[in-house]
């Protein structure tokens, strides 16, 4: 199993933006997207310098948790309660946007393409440190 931690704010995938240049559309990820999943693929290489991604023919399996900060505005009981798992975020970025750019990121370091991720599973949860946590490992069929 490979492990890693993304540090930083959480940036969820955003919609592609459409900008006209001489009378010509332009169609482009937003800059903060792009940053992000840079952010992804450097955090994994970082730990994992020499790693050869997983082919198409290998079935991936993904976990994600994604880490929150506890609301400032929370009092000292709520933001105990935040700590001991008793409340979960509900805030943006959503969780499939979480996990599409963690996943875009990993295309062609962590996998060749994330299609073959056929098991994916995400979470979050408060922490006083904004994180995602990343697990991927491979699923073995017996034949």
């Amino acid at each position: 199993m490979i492990d890693f931690k993304v540090i930083g704010k959480i940036v969820g995938k955003q919609r592609p933006r459409a900008s006209s240049i001489g009378g010509h559309a332009r169609i482009y990820t937003p800059k903060e997207t792009t940053n992000y999943e840079s952010l992804v693929k450097f955090s994994f290489l970082e730990k994992y310098p020499n790693f050869i991604p997983y082919d198409n023919e290998t079935a991936i399996k993904v976990k994600i948790t994604a880490f929150k900060p506890i609301p400032k505005a929370y009092s000292k009981k709520k933001r105990q309660l935040a700590l001991d798992d008793m409340i979960r975020p509900r805030t943006k970025p959503d969780l499939d946007n979480i996990a599409k750019s963690i996943l875009d990121g990993l295309n062609q370091v962590a996998f060749v393409d994330d299609k073959c991720v056929v098991e994916l599973h995400v979470e979050q949860h408060y922490h006083q440190v904004e994180f995602v946590l990343v697990e991927i490992d491979k699923i073995i069929v017996d034949n």
